[in-house]
């Protein structure tokens, strides 16, 4: 008896989820007005006179904020595009070599300042040793304004 209650509470579950999954994925239906037909006086005709012809809802005229020479067209008269899609490509070498440039001296700069902090550490223990020294009398004065002074530099 258990058995055939689990085996009813099962279906009755992969019903219940069926149900569900089914509803979320068919659409409700599409609402349609109705009219009957009846005979009467033609009041007036439609002339259909560009058959087969097509307007399109949106469009989109093209100003980029640089001028150039095009170099790759991407879309053709009718293609579909969407948000995002490259439609064409300037000539752009000069701008890729400017920036490959600026990249370069960033990357120089970024090295000149570490080796800066680097001759500054550097001077910094000489002081403290310079200090060290002329506490103990091992250096002489000159020598101790000359640490002092070459790590004042660098900070």
């Amino acid at each position: 008896m258990r058995r055939v209650s689990r085996l009813l509470t099962g279906f009755v579950i992969v019903a219940i989820v069926s149900a569900v999954i089914w509803r979320w994925t068919h659409d409700d239906a599409i609402a349609v007005e109705v009219y009957t037909v009846s005979t009467g006086e033609v009041l007036s005709t439609v002339a259909n006179t560009r058959a087969g012809t097509v307007k399109a809802c949106q469009r989109a005229r093209l100003s980029p904020n640089a001028s150039g020479q095009v170099t790759a067209l991407n879309v053709s008269e009718g293609s579909l595009v969407k948000a995002g899609d490259v439609l064409m490509e300037l000539w752009h070498r000069d701008l890729e070599a400017q920036l490959r440039l600026s990249r370069e001296q960033a990357s120089s700069a970024e090295q000149r300042a570490a080796a800066s902090c680097v001759r500054a550490e550097t001077a910094k223990r000489d002081a403290k040793r310079g200090e060290d020294l002329k506490k103990r009398n091992f250096i002489s004065d000159e020598q101790y304004d000359q640490r002092i002074s070459l790590s004042l530099i660098h900070i």
